[in-house]
């Protein structure tokens, strides 16, 4: 299971506590903020159908392409939990 939450902030993010992980579930936990940093920036770019291609379900789009799409001026990944 993953979890992950992304905020849009005019001032710097709360930052969390490091824990102690797996080096497996740290790589993870980057390959996942990774994959998520890459579709907030397709979406501040304006890019949505290279967004889609990135983190929406087949069975999901067409309520993707149906909602109104943010106006992302920036974007901050403040914490991300990797577990089973």
């Amino acid at each position: 299971m993953c979890i992950w939450t992304a905020g849009f902030y005019s001032s710097p993010p709360p930052r969390f506590g490091a824990q102690q992980t797996s080096p497996a579930a740290d790589e993870a936990k980057q390959a996942l903020i990774g994959r998520v940093q890459e579709y907030y920036k397709l979406l501040q770019d304006k890019k949505f159908r290279q967004a889609e291609k990135r983190l929406v379900a087949e069975e999901s789009k067409e309520d993707y392409y149906a909602g109104k799409k943010p106006d992302i001026k920036g974007f901050d990944i403040a914490r991300v939990e990797v577990g089973a």
